[in-house]
């Protein structure tokens, strides 16, 4: 389990894509995120999957 990072102002912000490209568009911002540099604005981004039999 990933541990929290203890910073203060943390904000939540919510994405909404088109079912079936929610990897890609995190791989996008994983990327965007590095290409700016704001590593110490942007912490995680996180994509609920739902696992079904």
């Amino acid at each position: 389990m990933e541990q929290e990072v203890a910073v203060p102002n943390k904000q939540w912000y919510v994405i909404h894509t088109y079912s079936g490209y929610e990897l890609k568009v995190k791989s996008n911002l994983e990327k965007r995120v590095t290409t700016m540099g704001v590593e110490d604005k942007i912490f995680r981004i996180l994509v609920p999957m739902e696992e079904y039999v």
